[in-house]
Order: structure tokens, then C-alpha cells, then sequence
């Protein structure tokens, strides 16, 4: 490092002018005499020598900061990017938890694909299957697959015309077209659960049913039997529609889906969100149809870690974790939507397919 001491010092500290031979041809040039330097030693506690000089001038220095090597500088950590997904509404949890409806351990999360649920803590493999979600029959829409129709909870009032159009549908197959049919009824009912739960459904630009597809979205199918198979469905609910919304129809029904884009909505929400269970309600026993709201959050996995279990002494619905799951905080709850179904029976239904084959 270089110093700032003026030249003469250092000239002083090579040779002494006492000790040259023409002393006094220097002076006269303007040189002057400086005492030699005196040192002195000295022993401190720890009996080190201590070098002190008579002679002392600070040497002034300057200091450059040089930015460290690029190699041996610390990675930069890039923040994070934040998360798609956005927690739901509090009013989503608030409607159901005034009903008696329970989660635990769960959040319910938004993202551009709609809704999920994600585990809010690490849930560490156990022997037996555990209760994440509660659902109370109160809360649901369920009809038998049978004759006589049952609706659990009853919730058409006897000689209601929406009774006369369910009955009138086919009994093997149009089991969504009734559910349908009842979904709107309850959006209709005063102080009912779903037309507040509605605002959280998936809207006819949301949904990824093909039944909600444009013409040149069946076009740009690569299956044109799914495309054929769809325009079939689009025309049945069309259909069905112009039979019984026709312009005699009764304002209770009118009101219902003044349009038929709303009706086939509503197919499209009965068939993506259909749970087909067993259920045991009293002394009976009935295979039906169920819209379940919050257990209808789920979304499908082929592996999943979550499954559907009935609980008939308080009539329940429970979400529950697989036994020996282990899953970490942040991860998708799943559930197999249709066990051993093709894909095309998936793209039907759901919109979306999966690059495992499930043969039937």
C-alpha cells in the first residue's frame, strides 16, 4: 500500500546529516538537521517487548474497496414468486360452519383453475383413516336412482309442478337431468343453503364442461365421437328444456331458468359434481345421486389420499384421510372421482382427461 509521507522523511530515515562529511555544504542547499531517531524497550505483563520511537509520524494511507470476486460471492436467493392460489372467501367457511359443517386440519384455497383443498399442517401417517371434513345431510341434494324418487332432505313441497318434471324424466338414464332439476329448485327456495353456496359455484365461462362447448370447441377435438357424443347431450338438454319451459309453463317453474344456457348449466354442474353413494337414512337404504357442497371442492386424483365414507347415525358425510397417508402441509386432498372409468368417460363428465389409461 503506498504511503504519504513527504519525500524528505524519507530521506532523513536513510542518513543522518551528523554522520556526512560535507554537513556544510548541505545545510547551505537547505537541509536540515534532525535528531536520530531513539527507541526505547519496554516489557509489558506478558513479557513482550514493546517497540517505541521518538521519531513518530502518521503515515496517512488511502483504501480502495474492492468488490469481492464474482465467484466468491453469495448466491442470490430470488424472492419466491407468490403463490396462484388465494385462500377462499371467509363467507365460504361462515355459511357452512353456521350449519353445523366441520374441517379440520384443511383450507380451502383459489387458483386459476378454481377451487382445492390443501392440508394447513403436516398430517404424519397413523394405522386408521382420520375425519377431515364433516358434511350434514341438511346441507345436501340427494335423490334415489330408483323409483319411487326420495329426496334427502325433502325439500320439494307436496304438488310442486318441479315434481311433475322430475318424474317425468327417464329412470335409467336421466339421473342428472333431475338433479338439475332440483339444484335450481333450491337456488329458488327462500333461506335455502345452496343460494347462498351458489356464489361459490363455477360460472358457464368457468366450467370446463363440454356440455358449456361451443361448436368450434367440438370441432377442435381430436375424438370425434367425444364431439359426437357431446353435441347428443347438448340437444337432450335442450330438449328437455323446450318441453317443460315452454311459454304455458308456470311462473314457479318459468323462474327457474328463463333461458335454456341456465338450465344446461346446471346439467353441467349436476354431472361434474354428482357423488354417487349408498347412504343409509332411518331404516332405509338407498343408492342416490348427491350434490355435496365442500366435499365438492375435491379434486380428482387416480392416486388419491382422501375418500368418501358415510356416517348414518348422524347422517354425515365424512371426508376422510387414507390410513397410513402421509401428506405435507400445502398438499392437494384428492379423491378418485369414477374408480376404473376411461378417459373419455372422464372428458365427458369433467372436461379433462388423464395421461394414465384407466381400463375399466
Amino acid at each position: 500500500m503506498a504511503s504519504t509521507a513527504p519525500l524528505h522523511y524519507h530521506l532523513t530515515h536513510c542518513f543522518s546529516i551528523s554522520q556526512c562529511k560535507d554537513k556544510e555544504v548541505l545545510l547551505q542547499h537547505g537541509w536540515t538537521a534532525r535528531p536520530p531517531p531513539r527507541y526505547s524497550f519496554s516489557r509489558n505483563r506478558e513479557n513482550s517487548i514493546n517497540l517505541t520511537t521518538s521519531v513518530s509520524r502518521p503515515i496517512k494511507a488511502f483504501s480502495v474497496d474492492i468488490p469481492s470476486y464474482p465467484l466468491l460471492q453469495p448466491p442470490k436467493v430470488e424472492e419466491e414468486s407468490d403463490s396462484e392460489l388465494e385462500p377462499a372467501d371467509p363467507d365460504f367457511y361462515r355459511i357452512g360452519y353456521a350449519r353445523s359443517m366441520r374441517a379440520y386440519g384443511i383450507e380451502f384455497k383459489e387458483g386459476p383453475d378454481g377451487f382445492g383443498v390443501y392440508a394447513a399442517k403436516d398430517v404424519e401417517p397413523l394405522r386408521r383413516a382420520r375425519v377431515v371434513m364433516e358434511i350434514p345431510i341438511e346441507l345436501m341434494l340427494n335423490i334415489s336412482k330408483k323409483l319411487p324418487w326420495m329426496f334427502f332432505p325433502d325439500i320439494i313441497p307436496l304438488g310442486h309442478p318441479i315434481f311433475d318434471i322430475i318424474n317425468s324424466t327417464d329412470p335409467e338414464t336421466d339421473w342428472d337431468l333431475r338433479l338439475a332439476c332440483l339444484l335450481l329448485f333450491a337456488f329458488d327456495c327462500e333461506d335455502n343453503f345452496w343460494q347462498l353456496y351458489s356464489d361459490f359455484l363455477p360460472s358457464a365461462d368457468e366450467c370446463p364442461s363440454l356440455l358449456l362447448a361451443t361448436e368450434e370447441d367440438l370441432l377442435e377435438l381430436q375424438d370425434e365421437n367425444l364431439a359426437s357424443t357431446m353435441r347428443k347431450q347438448q340437444l337432450r338438454a335442450l330438449e328437455f328444456w323446450e318441453k317443460n319451459w315452454h311459454s304455458g309453463a308456470p311462473l314457479k317453474i318459468k323462474r327457474l331458468a328463463r333461458d335454456p344456457e341456465k338450465f344446461i348449466w346446471a346439467v353441467s354442474m349436476a354431472q361434474s359434481r354428482c357423488i354417487n353413494m349408498q347412504i343409509r337414512v332411518g331404516a332405509l337404504t338407498q343408492d342416490t345421486n348427491m350434490l355435496i357442497p365442500y366435499a365438492d371442492m375435491l379434486n380428482h386424483s387416480f392416486e388419491p389420499n382422501c375418500f368418501f365414507h358415510w356416517r348414518f347415525k348422524d347422517r354425515m358425510l365424512e371426508v376422510m384421510i387414507n390410513a397410513g397417508q402421509q401428506i405435507r402441509k400445502g398438499e392437494e386432498m384428492t379423491v378418485n372421482y369414477m374408480s376404473g372409468q376411461k378417459n373419455d368417460m372422464f372428458m365427458q363428465r369433467y372436461g379433462f382427461s388423464s395421461p394414465v389409461v384407466i381400463c375399466p
